[in-house]
């Protein structure tokens, strides 16, 4: 009796495996095609490359106490080239780069054009000032600058020739090893980035 009620069970527990095997590798083939699928957009969050060609845009100018004005930004117009620093104010790294951005900005001013780029204007006026910076900033107007020039994430420093092609790119803030690269390429020194405990002038300003 329990030799034939074994040679029922068997049958089924090898179909039920079976089933168990095939589920399995459709989930392996729509995960696998699912992650093709998807890399494209991946790839997509990458900046633009060294060499690579830079779309010149048109920015509005945020000027503190004067209107804003309206200007295309040509490359060929620099003596060396353009210096473009994408940040925001409410950017906790931006605040600590910010020492970094404002003493390369003043020692690099005389032989690039230095243009600092935002889409978010809430609390610039104040970060300006907490910052100490003295770079002219543009924002959106109209276009997403972002898009235009791939922009990863704040904050980011692109150099540009005045033919137009990526020269560098340095994402993220000045640490350590980015500092160097950063002082190397430009012949400065830079401060450093604050810590997270001395950014009292943006405490200060209400950050």
């Amino acid at each position: 009796m329990r030799s034939k009620i074994l040679s029922l069970i068997n049958p089924l527990r090898n179909e039920g495996l079976a089933v168990i095997l095939a589920a399995s590798l459709a989930l392996n083939v729509l995960l696998a095609w699912q992650l093709k699928r998807s890399r494209p957009a991946v790839l997509q969050m990458h900046g633009l490359a060294v060499g690579e060609a830079v779309p010149e845009f048109r920015a509005r100018e945020v000027i503190p106490g004067a209107s804003d004005v309206i200007e295309q930004i040509r490359y060929s117009d620099a003596p060396k080239g353009t210096l473009i620093y994408y940040f925001s104010p409410n950017c906790r790294w931006c605040q600590k780069n910010a020492a970094n951005f404002a003493a390369l900005a003043a020692r690099v001013g005389r032989e690039y054009r230095v243009v600092s780029y935002t889409p978010d204007v809430d609390g610039l006026p104040k970060y300006l000032l907490a910052a100490h910076h003295e770079a002219p900033v543009f924002t959106d107007d109209g276009a997403d600058i972002r898009k235009t020039l791939k922009l990863t994430g704040t904050p980011e420093t692109l150099l540009v020739s005045k033919s137009g092609r990526v020269v560098r790119n340095w994402e993220g803030a000045y640490i350590p090893g980015t500092q160097q690269e950063i002082e190397s390429y430009f012949g400065v020194r830079l401060p450093g980035l604050a810590s997270w405990q001395s950014t009292t002038d943006f405490e200060r300003a209400g950050f």
